[in-house]
């Protein structure tokens, strides 16, 4: 079972200003609720019991609201994707990893991708809908050569990473009451 997972939370949040002037990214909130609890919550229920958050913009803002729930990472200097998961999967090689996008919201069955991922003995499994979709499964003590992609045509996904991709989800969180 995967038990590890990074939540990438580090970026400016430049696409979505004037929001993230004040509020990172993660902490704006959906119907109510901040992305980053709603991706811990959906990350608990899979059973991921040790969550990291990399932090940049406004990270004082992120630990008072998370406080010891999870683990965090600082970065002085933004270091990109790839780097922050090599950095942080450096703690446990030998384990599965999910890493998801702070400003992702899904309903992704974590459980059957992980299985598809272990099935299928890949190195990297990417979520994907019309394109990548924000979350990943990565077996850093695997050969690096075999990354599939997984669709689950029963879940959905937003990107909140601009004001009218907030907005659509933001809708979709009201219509169907999800709290």
């Amino acid at each position: 079972m995967i038990k590890k997972a990074i939540i990438l939370a580090a970026g400016n949040g430049t696409r979505l200003k004037p929001f993230t002037d004040d509020t990172p990214k993660c902490l704006i909130k959906v119907n109510g609720k901040p992305v980053i609890d709603r991706i811990i919550d959906h990350l608990i229920r899979h059973r991921i019991t040790q969550i990291f958050v990399n932090l940049h913009h406004l990270p004082h803002k992120i630990y008072e609201h998370l406080g010891s729930r999870v683990f965090y990472t600082y970065e002085k200097d933004l270091l990109g994707e790839h780097a922050t998961i090599s950095i942080i999967t450096n703690i446990a090689t030998d384990e599965d990893w999910l890493i998801t996008n702070g400003d992702t919201l899904t309903n992704l069955d974590i459980i059957k991708m992980y299985g598809y991922h272990k099935t299928n003995d890949a190195y990297i499994t990417r979520f994907t809908k019309i394109n990548f979709a924000g979350t990943t499964i990565i077996s850093p003590y695997k050969p690096k050569n075999k990354i599939l992609t997984y669709d689950d045509s029963d879940s959905y996904y937003f990107d909140i990473g601009n004001p009218d991709k907030l907005k659509i989800a933001r809708e979709f969180y009201e219509k169907h009451n999800l709290l």
